[in-house]
């Protein structure tokens, strides 16, 4: 509820209850933050070419069962990807090395919150184009992605899996509150998340059927086999493409024919159990589907030069904001993280008592001036 360019850094970190979090502005850095009693670590990468005037995508990489951000950072590579591509690539710890995906073996924490927190996180500290948000992971990170497209309630442009479908409760209640594409890369030989479901988690033909009806995709895929490049790997790569769907989404299956439990194209014998393929790099191929695709739902908040200082934001009490300055205020408009508009005004005392607890922008608007100022509720 402080004004995140006005609030003291030391009251600003003891009401986000961080204990730390290194933004660093061209670098890789370890965070942590509260939630809900529970100390959440994460590891932040931010490209050189990163300006906070140009917004960049983000895209979150949600590590496996036993796994930690470090460990899948090493596997995915999405470092070099997110350098050569100009995006922020972040890589969250599950508790217990473990998500709350809704499957067999998902922890019972609010992981949902922790990430949703942690989009909103992000998106205060650094300029992130609201409309190219995107979340992918490994196993039980591919369940979580899956989990956030369902039920997060922000507007990811896409999601991708590999080696994890979705868990049956997940998959019986998803209502998705904004159309998401999905990419899914999976092989036949995995034992760990086999290929046709098991106990709780739904086969991978089902996932895919569960997409193509929430996109309102057509029902007939191109289907398309991929070079084998690597003979010795003894999987091959076929291609799936549900396009068009509603929006210009889309929904893209690999099924990877002898793969095992494995991200492929890793170089990283400790990513998973089974046969790698290395006819794809599966970081390339993500990154690929990501980049096609932005949110269909959100246009997110245009970046608009400011001029002089005209007005100054206080918190003058809880959830209550008033401006000041010399400049006549022709409007007054907050917006949600996502970039859609919440609420206009033309009153200088600003009463949010109804919001939910998040990042907001608060956009001043007068005749030659525009401010803009970041809250956290």
């Amino acid at each position: 509820m402080y004004p995140l360019s006005s609030f003291p850094m030391k009251y600003l970190c003891s009401f986000l209850l961080l204990l730390f979090f290194a933004f660093n502005s061209n670098a890789q850095s370890n965070g942590a933050f509260v939630h809900k009693g529970s100390t959440r670590t994460f590891i932040t990468y931010v490209p050189p070419t990163y300006n906070p005037a140009t917004p960049v995508p983000l895209v979150l990489v949600l590590h496996g069962l036993t796994m930690s951000a470090s460990s899948i950072m090493s596997v995915t590579g999405f470092n070099n990807i997110a350098q050569s591509n100009n995006f922020i690539a972040v890589y969250p710890d599950g508790l217990n090395n473990d998500w709350n995906f809704g499957g067999t073996g998902a922890s019972s924490t609010d992981d949902v919150g922790f990430l949703n927190a942690l989009i909103d996180s992000i998106c205060t500290h650094y300029s992130i184009a609201t409309n190219r948000i995107y979340s992918c992971g490994f196993s039980a990170g591919g369940f979580m992605s899956y989990r956030m497209a369902c039920e997060s309630g922000k507007c990811f442009a896409a999601i991708a899996s590999v080696s994890g479908t979705m868990g049956t409760s997940i998959y019986n209640n998803c209502v998705p509150s904004h159309l998401c594409s999905v990419m899914q890369i999976h092989g036949t030989s995995d034992f760990i998340v086999p290929y046709a479901g098991a106990l709780n988690n739904e086969s991978v033909d089902n996932v895919m059927q569960k997409w193509i009806g929430a996109n309102n995709c057509t029902m007939t895929a191109a289907i398309s086999n991929l070079p084998d490049n690597n003979l010795s790997d003894l999987s091959t790569v076929t291609s799936y493409q549900y396009f068009p769907c509603n929006s210009n989404t889309e929904v893209l299956l690999y099924k990877v024919s002898g793969g095992g439990h494995q991200w492929p194209g890793t170089s990283s014998i400790l990513g998973g159990l089974g046969t790698i393929n290395m006819d794809i790099n599966a970081s390339d191929e993500i990154w690929n589907f990501f980049s096609r695709h932005t949110c269909a739902d959100v246009n997110g908040i245009a970046p608009l030069a400011e001029t002089k200082q005209t007005w100054t934001l206080h918190t003058i009490g809880e959830k209550l904001f008033s401006i000041e300055g010399e400049e006549a205020i022709n409007a007054i408009n907050v917006y949600s993280v996502n970039g859609q508009l919440q609420m206009t005004t033309k009153n200088p005392h600003i009463n949010l008592n109804g919001f939910a607890a998040g990042c907001y922008m608060i956009q001043i608007q007068g005749a030659k001036s525009i401010k803009q100022y970041k809250i956290l509720l």
